[in-house]
């Protein structure tokens, strides 16, 4: 136990140090990331590369590797942004594991008729589709019940922003209904956690 009590603060430590180190990079790195994913996306989504279930599953993580970058207009494209970044880095994680199982299908089993639709690209497609649908469960409980509403202090702009001086702005608040959601979870974890 100590052991690995051990290793657990020698890798944490490390990730402490190489954080502090990546700091200056992380802008450039991201850079450099976005344009190799792009090229990457561009190249599987050429007509021969989407012959392939493989290559399709891979231009769906492609593209759910792209990071998203105060008004009620804003806050309702920010909200968005939120979401999509939410559904599309777990479902990046899903297509993943799809990818690998379908390999391992397929590769254990190159004689089977059974398992040629596997590697056919309508398959990737309904199956992003269907994990799409499952990621997005999960985020419906959470930003389905919340709404913005005000918090009742408005709020006077500095005065470099060029406003009249009697002009004031209502700050808009996104509410969650945790408690909704906290139960829900509750209720799932009990039904589903093992019983000693």
């Amino acid at each position: 136990m100590s052991k690995k009590v051990t290793w657990v603060h020698i890798l944490d430590d490390f990730n402490t140090v190489a954080l502090d180190f990546l700091r200056p990079f992380r802008f450039p790195l991201a850079v450099i990331g976005a344009l190799v994913n792009a090229f990457h996306v561009l190249v599987l989504s050429r007509k021969s590369m989407r012959s392939n279930c493989i290559n399709i599953i891979m231009i769906g993580i492609g593209i759910c590797d792209f990071s998203l970058p105060y008004s009620y207009t804003y806050l309702m494209v920010d909200a968005s942004f939120q979401i999509a970044e939410s559904l599309l880095r777990r479902l990046s994680a899903y297509l993943a594991v799809l990818m690998a199982t379908v390999r391992v299908l397929v590769v254990k089993n190159p004689l089977n008729a059974k398992f040629d639709s596997l590697s056919t690209p309508m398959f990737a497609i309904k199956s992003i589709i269907l994990l799409t649908l499952l990621s997005a469960i999960n985020d419906a409980f959470y930003y389905g019940p919340s709404h913005f509403e005000s918090d009742d202090m408005p709020v006077k702009p500095p005065a470099r922003c060029g406003y009249g001086e009697n002009f004031t702005a209502i700050v808009l608040v996104r509410t969650f209904n945790i408690i909704f959601y906290e139960n829900f979870y509750q209720q799932v974890y009990s039904k589903i956690k093992p019983h000693y």
